[in-house]
């Protein structure tokens, strides 16, 4: 599905040529076009951190884990993207 692709393409992007504006670009089409695609942000964050941008990683980060509806995995994740980038 497109999601998918989108979000492959996005981390891509960040892991193999760092191109770290053009993913999140990619990632908010993906986030406007579903708002119940936590994983997303889950990218959004990696980048963010890549990037050189620790503070608006970890709010992308709190902000999914406030989160009710979050699936286990999810929330997981960004629990260890956060204590990976402590």
């Amino acid at each position: 599905d497109k999601p998918t692709f989108l979000m492959a393409q996005a981390r891509y992007l960040i892991l193999h040529e760092g191109r770290f504006v053009e993913a999140r670009e990619i990632l908010g089409e993906v986030r406007r076009g579903l708002d119940v695609f936590p994983e997303a942000a889950l990218v959004e964050a990696e980048a963010l951190f890549r990037e050189g941008k620790p503070d608006e990683a970890r709010a992308t980060l709190t902000s999914l884990l406030e989160r009710e509806s979050l699936p286990a995995w999810v929330r997981q994740q960004a629990e260890a993207l956060l204590a990976q980038y402590e």
